[in-house]
């Protein structure tokens, strides 16, 4: 009971300290002790110089086509407004996450946002307000980021994930964006989240009119980060390739059975034919329903063609079988040699010319 006591004592005392707080800052703010800066400054547009650091890869969603990246970002701009006496060498005023949230509420800032984001998670943040008016603002952050993904040569696509910012209060008289030099970098240990995803590189860039279909004539102003990715196929080699090739061979041995044996070739083709589509299915789980065939959905088709070729041929060597045909054996012959070098022939030409 005594302990039920206290932590309801120190409830009270916490809610009535917040509740103090917040009455003497708005008490401060009608005052004027605290001027509450809701207007951009003079001379516009503001340049925001913006960096970022690409720490994680954290996870790839394709069937979702977002990704969730650990992320620090950099922003700078001058307010002259905010500009105040300091001996020289003095440590600018400095915020800390609630700090900073608060002090952005007093003062005019870009109010940037990211144009791809789902869901967010602002680990920290940092507020340095300078003498000269300069205003450094970071913030580390991980959040979903929505992209799209171009699926057409996978399993040996290349994707290209991109982070945009830009500030929806403020169109491109107010606010432009600009590279800070030699701040867009990924760190030196980021690693993708899975062994089969190749790094390629970093870009940015920033654009000063960008048209987001608003009412207003105006653009806006964009910040783009680009990560380059490439999937590394051998997971793809050894988990559908090689299987694919293997129950391809298992259909070929249907030429080497007897012609009048049809019920039992024809199992064999039709139970490669449902391990085509098994596979198939399972592979279109990670996958979102694309209006387009990709690399591995060709092969696929191909290798369906080849099972009706093979089950075409079985039939047509019955049939000669029943009529005791001379050819029957010529043509059992050229089954067994044309069937598999036309699969691999279209494999090649595949190859040749969608990679």
């Amino acid at each position: 009971m005594k302990k039920q006591l206290v932590h309801l004592f120190v409830l009270c005392f916490v809610l009535l300290f917040s509740a103090s707080e917040a009455t003497a800052r708005e008490s401060d703010v009608k005052s004027g002790r605290v001027k509450m800066l809701t207007s951009p400054p003079a001379d516009l547009p503001v340049t925001v110089k913006v960096g970022l650091n690409f720490l994680h890869l954290v996870s790839i969603n394709e069937y979702d086509e977002t990704f969730t990246a650990d992320i620090y970002l950099y922003s700078e701009w001058k307010d002259p407004r905010l500009a105040y006496d300091a001996p020289e060498g003095a440590f600018p005023l400095t915020y800390i996450d609630d700090d900073c949230t608060d002090k952005l509420k007093e003062i005019w800032w870009p109010d940037f946002e990211f144009v791809n984001c789902g869901k967010i998670d602002i680990t920290n943040s940092y507020l340095a307000i300078h003498p000269d008016g300069t205003v450094r603002f970071n913030q580390g952050i991980t959040a979903d980021f929505r992209n799209t993904f171009d699926y057409r040569k996978l399993p040996f696509d290349a994707q290209t994930l991109q982070i945009i910012l830009s500030s929806f209060s403020w169109n491109n008289n107010v606010v432009v964006f600009k590279t800070l030099p030699d701040s867009v970098v990924a760190a030196k240990k980021m690693k993708a989240v899975y062994e089969e995803i190749r790094i390629l590189g970093l870009s940015v860039s920033d654009s000063s009119t960008v048209d987001h279909e608003t009412p207003t004539p105006s653009g806006y102003s964009e910040f783009i980060v680009t990560l380059k990715i490439q999937r590394a196929p051998l997971f793809y080699s050894y988990q559908v390739f090689f299987p694919l090739l293997v129950v391809i061979g298992l259909c070929c041995t249907v030429f080497y059975m007897q012609p009048q044996d049809l019920g039992s070739r024809m199992n064999i083709v039709l139970t490669c034919v449902l391990v085509f589509i098994a596979t198939k299915f399972l592979l279109n789980q990670d996958l979102p329903k694309i209006g387009y065939l990709t690399f591995i959905d060709k092969v696929f088709f191909i290798a369906y063609g080849f099972a009706g070729m093979v089950a075409i041929s079985c039939v047509v060597e019955q049939r000669l079988y029943l009529r005791k045909s001379p050819h029957l054996r010529h043509v059992s012959k050229v089954a067994r040699i044309a069937a598999p070098a036309l699969f691999l022939l279209a494999c090649v030409i595949l190859l040749l010319f969608e990679i």
